[in-house]
């Protein structure tokens, strides 16, 4: 037997052996000084290679691995792929176009380069080149959801087969010679396409485009996975927005002051809602607050609060308008949904305003008159939604120049303050007579940067919402 490289244990090999003779099928090496060189030699570059394939397998799995991790989380789409290119660009190409396929057509999203003194070079290229092309292998490869290689460009007939000088100095700067065009490709469907370069002596192989294949699949469904992410967070935000307290508008010669803070971390939404709306020759302030918290309860408010106001824009008395709300939430199943609102109508009458205050269950509102002091309306009333009939407390009030209506929810008054106490209404009575005596924003902000301040825990939805008559009314 013969262990190549080595002396067997038969002893040295013959130069004849060397030679190419045939010793019974023995292989024999020689083992000359120079033969070893050559040995040597070759042993070295088997080496060499077999560490540049190693390591070139080690890049390509640990690139695919840091693409898998970045691909997890959902992303909005142009940071996704701004990230995608970016990995891209560190190590396996030198320029990186990203096209994405929407309803009009294909679209370049964006275009990037791992040198970046030429990333504003190759921005030029592409914006020089895009114009004269139709993007005709960038479609064809969406459409076939086939990989296309070109591993040698003719980099002279690229640049001298360009007319515009400019092109041709910007192309002959970046010396493109291979491209590697990959399909993104999600459930089945091309969605766009990568196309990579590599630059100068850098070429790609069949392995690099196989790799290429395997970005593209799992950039396209990380892609539309961001989409569809992005889409459902715009949807969100929409009907979030829908559920939100509405702009209050400005009532003339009149301050209007609104605060609202939903209990629900991440959300802007709860189960507190107001309104402020005209009709005829009143106006209307209506405030309520939902059993429950987050969408559900929001989504309750928002029925409440556009079902009063369609009731009242007709004129309608506030008494008959809490009942038929009430006959609305009254399902019969008895599944706890229930709110508390109080309505209120002002009417303008010289330098004042006449109020005609409803409750269905509400807290009562409070006045603060010219001198600082802090009185409720006098009005009770039921919970709407848990009795198919139920009682409407009503009252007459009057505000002078210099005077103040407040409407408040329990949010306020259930903050959980030290040894375990609710604020209460006393400590809101107290907050409002020392808030600022006129601007009514100013005033609801300063109430509730003190419930805040006192408060441990708040475990509801803050609403507030103030109607000031000026001592000197606008104009």
């Amino acid at each position: 037997m013969t262990i190549h490289g080595l002396p067997t244990a038969r002893g040295t090999a013959s130069r004849a052996d060397c030679r190419g003779g045939d010793t019974g099928g023995n292989t024999v090496i020689d083992l000359t000084p120079a033969g070893f060189e050559r040995a040597l030699r070759a042993a070295e570059q088997a080496e060499l290679r077999a560490r540049e394939e190693a390591e070139a397998s080690h890049r390509r799995l640990l690139l695919l691995a840091r693409l898998s991790r970045l691909l997890i989380s959902p992303l909005d789409v142009d940071v996704l792929l701004r990230h995608v290119a970016d990995l891209v660009v560190e190590d396996f190409a030198d320029w990186c176009l990203v096209d994405l396929q929407d309803r009009s057509g294909l679209c370049r999203e964006l275009i990037t380069h791992r040198d970046p003194e030429h990333a504003e070079i190759a921005a030029e290229a592409d914006r020089l080149l895009r114009p004269r092309q139709t993007a005709e292998r960038v479609l064809e490869a969406v459409r076939s959801l086939e990989t296309l290689v070109s591993e040698e460009l003719d980099a002279e007939r690229l640049v001298t087969g360009v007319d515009d000088p400019r092109l041709r100095d910007v192309l002959a700067r970046l010396d493109p010679r291979s491209v590697v065009v990959v399909p993104l490709v999600a459930n089945g469907v091309g969605i766009g396409a990568l196309t990579l370069l590599r630059c100068g002596s850098r070429r790609f192989t069949v392995e690099d485009a196989a790799l290429a294949t395997e970005l593209g699949r799992r950039a396209g469904s990380a892609t539309e996975k961001a989409r569809l992410y992005t889409e459902r967070d715009r949807v969100a935000r929409v009907l979030q927005r829908s559920l939100q307290p509405p702009d209050v508008p400005d009532i003339p010669g009149l301050e209007i002051g609104t605060h609202y803070r939903p209990w629900t971390a991440g959300l802007d939404v709860g189960g507190d809602f107001y309104d402020a709306f005209r009709s005829g020759e009143h106006w209307w302030l209506v405030l309520g607050d939902v059993c429950g918290k987050g969408p559900a309860a929001a989504a309750v408010g928002t029925a409440v609060r556009h079902t009063l106001r369609a009731l009242l824009l007709d004129d309608t008395d506030p008494e008959d308008a809490l009942r038929r709300v009430n006959v609305v939430l009254d399902t019969g199943e008895r599944d706890e949904t229930f709110t508390t609102v109080v309505v209120a109508r002002l009417t303008r009458v010289n330098g004042g305003v006449r109020l005609r205050v409803a409750t269905g269950g509400h807290l009562p509102p409070l006045v603060r008159r010219r001198d600082g002091t802090v009185t409720p309306v006098p009005v009770r009333g039921t919970l709407l939604g848990l009795l198919p009939r139920i009682e409407v407390g009503q009252a007459e009030v009057w505000l002078d120049a210099g005077e103040t209506l407040l409407l408040y929810t329990d949010g306020i008054t259930e903050a959980t303050v030290p040894r375990g106490r609710q604020l209460g209404i006393d400590a809101v009575h107290a907050l409002f007579a020392r808030a600022p005596a006129h601007g009514a924003q100013e005033l609801v902000d300063t109430i509730a940067e003190g419930v805040l301040e006192q408060a441990q825990d708040i475990r509801d939805d803050l609403a507030l919402l103030a109607l000031h008559v000026p001592a000197e009314p606008a104009s």
